[in-house]
């Protein structure tokens, strides 16, 4: 029981670190996306 116990702590360890991971990477993406976008914009304007 205690074997199966530490198992499925480690797969919801598993599970809310992916969830972590995922998120920051989507963050990372939209402000990498934004920087791009102000950067266009402002060739533009000059």
């Amino acid at each position: 029981m205690t074997n199966e116990k530490i198992k499925q702590n480690k797969t919801k360890l598993k599970k809310t670190r992916n969830k972590k991971e995922e998120a920051a990477e989507r963050a990372w993406k939209k402000g990498f996306q934004t920087t791009m976008e102000r950067d266009i914009l402002d060739a533009g304007k000059k």
